[in-house]
């Protein structure tokens, strides 16, 4: 797990899940690829010609407070593209490593309502949707 502290806060990083799509998916400008090829790889772009993208969202803990920001995909929605179609990934076993459980956080941020940033707002239970920080405060920034 990634720990960066800055100051007095501490931020750590659980990743929901990585996903390799060929560049062309994304753009079909090979000019512009290869003009930044020297930024991309190996981080970003694979030497296949794949992109990596990684899903990750970000609890913060600072004054006493526990934010999460960005809460990623989430499990069992329908989505129109198959990649992140009813996914089940191990999200909520890999926040609950990083020593923190749902009830404990204070604050959700999302900074924009992408699929990808509030997902795991709400978790499938009973049959219905509910919030996944039952004691959090949501806030949309």
């Amino acid at each position: 797990m990634t720990v960066i502290t800055v100051g007095d806060a501490e931020i750590r990083r659980v990743e929901e899940m990585r996903i390799s799509s060929p560049m062309a998916a994304i753009t079909q400008d090979e000019a512009f690829v290869a003009a930044n090829r020297h930024w991309l790889v190996p981080r970003f772009l694979g030497p296949d010609g794949h992109w990596d993208f990684i899903f990750q969202s970000w609890i913060l803990f600072v004054d006493g407070k526990v934010c999460v920001i960005d809460p990623c995909n989430g499990n069992g929605r329908p989505h129109m593209y198959p990649m992140f179609n009813m996914l089940e990934t191990p999200y909520i076993e890999r926040f609950a490593a990083s020593g923190v459980k749902p009830e404990d956080v204070d604050y959700v941020f999302c900074t924009h309502l992408h699929h990808d940033h509030s997902g795991w707002n709400t978790v499938l239970r009973d049959g219905r949707f509910v919030p996944t920080f039952p004691n959090a405060r949501y806030m949309f920034v």
